[in-house]
């Protein structure tokens, strides 16, 4: 066993871990086109479709709450540096530790 061997099971390992959000997020399109083609909203596809468009978006809504708490973080953590680093007073870094 070489390097090549170790980034053939390295990719591989890596394929495994995304199969079963791959599968979940499918069959939540798949079931969601089939609930809005059923649902009598309306005829053929495009009811389906609206079905799809509606999951979608409760899936979507949650990515701007993750991308907000993402990118605070490090923005609260370096407001405390540049407290600390500019000799403010001891009440002024343990408010930004609070953040």
């Amino acid at each position: 066993p070489g390097h090549g061997t170790n980034i053939i099971t390295g990719v591989a390992v890596g394929m495994k871990s995304t199969v079963v959000p791959c599968l979940m997020v499918s069959f939540a399109v798949i079931s969601s086109y089939h609930l809005g083609r059923t649902s009598g909203m309306g005829s053929g596809r495009n009811a389906g479709l609206f079905g799809t468009a509606v999951a979608t978006m409760g899936m979507l809504s949650s990515a701007v709450y993750v991308l907000a708490m993402n990118n605070y973080g490090p923005i609260a953590d370096n407001a405390g540096g540049i407290a600390e680093m500019s000799n403010q007073p001891e009440h002024v870094r343990d408010a930004t530790d609070k953040l």
